[in-house]
């Protein structure tokens, strides 16, 4: 069985009430087939993990349909798509999302 890959990035400047903010990044098998690479903020507190549905941010990134998904080709795309380049590119996307809230 295939498991998601996840990466969190702490962004500091998002922390609020207690909770530290994070930049999720995930690759998993999509619900209807194929393999799904999305990034998302969630602020994690001492017992439970929040976000706002469609308050906070989220970017899909990229949706393979025809992938099969087995953890070798979720490792593969999430190496991929996630690359340190993109990781500062979705930073910045992500702060200037908050900026303009």
């Amino acid at each position: 069985m295939a498991y998601e890959a996840v990466k969190l990035i702490d962004i500091p400047s998002l922390d609020k009430d207690g909770q530290k903010a994070f930049l999720k990044l995930e690759t998993s098998k999509h619900y209807i087939g194929g393999i799904l690479s999305s990034a998302s903020v969630e602020f994690h507190g001492e017992s439970s993990i929040s976000f706002e549905v469609f308050g906070d941010f989220r970017k899909l990134i990229l949706r393979d349909q025809r992938a099969r998904a087995t953890q070798k080709a979720i490792d593969t795309q999430h190496a991929q798509v996630f690359t340190p380049a993109a990781i500062e590119e979705l930073k910045a996307a992500t702060l200037a999302f908050y900026e303009a809230k």
